[in-house]
């Protein structure tokens, strides 16, 4: 691509995933920007880190020449991917390229909990309940964490008074 091909995309890029863009150089580095500052005649400038390292806010001055591709690192639809270039997709058109997307994202389960086993709380493993026909309670995540959160206060709690020394 040509400098003004990578101006003219990085302009297409609406705001708010610039700072989930990854530019990968010809030298192999990955760039993740934070924001894109100017884009100059033969180079970007921009605020961001290289990637695997936790510098952030570093100044960068970005040859478009050394520029290799481009990325939003998260999750994108296909239709806002279209949109980025003007194209708006039918209702229709949307639901096949999005692949049930907007339903994914919003059906993942509330009854998910996370266990920790007994003996990470101090205590012993309960017996493996039998069978049952009573039906299985989900819990919601905030319950599921408030009870967590709760379950390892108690540990803690029992855990140093066990270590308390006499006065």
């Amino acid at each position: 691509m040509q400098k003004e091909d990578w101006i003219e995309l990085f302009k297409l890029i609406p705001e708010h995933y610039h700072s989930k863009l990854v530019l990968n150089l010809t030298s192999g580095a990955d760039v993740c920007v934070d924001t894109l500052l100017r884009f100059e005649r033969e180079f970007l400038v921009f605020r961001g880190r290289f990637g695997g390292s936790t510098d952030e806010g570093r100044g960068f001055f970005v040859p478009y020449q050394n520029i290799v591709c481009c990325r939003i690192e998260t999750t994108v639809r296909g239709s806002e991917m279209l949109e980025m270039f003007g194209v708006t997709p039918s209702e229709q058109q949307r639901k096949a390229m999005d692949g049930g997307m907007l339903e994914e994202s919003t059906s993942i389960s509330s009854s998910t909990t996370l266990a920790m086993p007994a003996e990470a709380l101090g205590g012993t493993m309960p017996p493996a309940p039998g069978p049952s026909n009573a039906p299985a309670t989900l819990v919601d995540g905030a319950t599921a964490k408030h009870n967590l959160l709760e379950k390892i206060r108690q540990a803690k709690l029992a855990a140093s008074a066990n270590t308390a020394k006499p006065k």
